[in-house]
Order: structure tokens, then sequence, then C-alpha cells
């Protein structure tokens, strides 16, 4: 498993959780992130804080991003799943 100095996975893989589960990392943001749909103002204000908190590159960080994905995947689930109901509607 390719991870960066901090441990953050960096290929997608699977690794477990803090919780013992077993999880898949994501690569990537949603495509249509940042949209917010009003609905999902509460899952995107959480989602968004979580990964400008932990997305803020430190000096020659390139990971920062994949980082931020990696620590906030509960928000980002929570994101991901009210926008996918919401654009369905």
């Amino acid at each position: 498993m390719s991870q960066t100095p901090l441990g953050v996975p960096t290929d997608g893989s699977v690794l477990k959780g803090p919780d013992g589960k077993y999880v898949q990392v994501p690569t990537k943001l949603p495509p249509f992130f940042p949209m917010v749909r009003p609905q999902c103002k509460e899952q995107s204000a959480k989602f968004f804080f979580c990964f400008t908190e932990n997305g803020r590159q430190m000096l020659e960080e390139p990971e920062a991003g994949q980082r931020a994905i990696y620590l906030c995947m509960t928000q980002l689930a929570d994101y991901e799943d009210c926008m996918k109901n919401a654009l369905r509607k």
C-alpha cells in the first residue's frame, strides 16, 4: 500500500479505519463538488469545513488534498449521499 509520510494512502487502497472496519479510501471528489443544494446545506457545510481545515498545504506537501479526503470520509459520504438524492429529484 502506497502512503504519504503521514501514513495517508495515496492509491485508493483499502484501509482499516478507526472503528476496525475496512474502508475504500476515495481518490477524488465527486463530479458535482463544490455544488450545494438547499436540502444539503448542513452536510455540505460539515464536509467543506473538514476539507478546508484538513486540506491546508503545509510547506511542500502535495498530498494535502488526499489527506483531507481521507480524514473527512464520513462528511464526504454524507455530502455525496445528500447531493446524489437531491440531483435525482
